[in-house]
């Protein structure tokens, strides 16, 4: 098996290239997340064709005016329950990767206004 990148493989995975080809399983898919002229936050899939959007969120960035807010407030979650999550070998790697955000006191300043924004039925 040739490689330019890295594999990671879990307990029990297999890979399977025997016949010239492979098999993936297990992964995540993130869809375009719109933001509509009401401000509510709008799946691509369930968005309602006649609506005005004003933005497509970036689900990469965590802070800013084009950040979704669910990775914001994913981010802010997982750092907020890094002790309890860190002893958790499925959350692991997320929670040391929380631990590495350089931007993460802003991701919880934006993260408490995204919250605010809930509670007001702004958002």
């Amino acid at each position: 098996v040739g490689s330019t990148g890295s594999i990671i493989q879990r307990p029990g995975a297999t890979l399977d290239v025997s016949g010239g080809g492979y098999r993936y399983a297990q992964s995540q898919a993130a869809t375009t997340t719109l933001l509509g002229d009401d401000g509510r936050i709008y799946g691509i899939a369930t968005a309602p064709q006649q609506r005005p959007y004003v933005a497509q969120l970036d689900r990469t960035e965590r802070t800013g005016p084009d950040a979704c807010p669910y990775t914001t407030l994913y981010w802010d979650f997982v750092a907020r329950h890094a002790d309890r999550f860190g002893r958790n070998p499925r959350m692991a790697r997320q929670v040391a990767a929380a631990r590495q955000l350089t931007d993460l006191p802003a991701v919880r300043l934006r993260a408490a206004d995204v919250l605010d924004q809930l509670d007001a039925g702004t958002l």
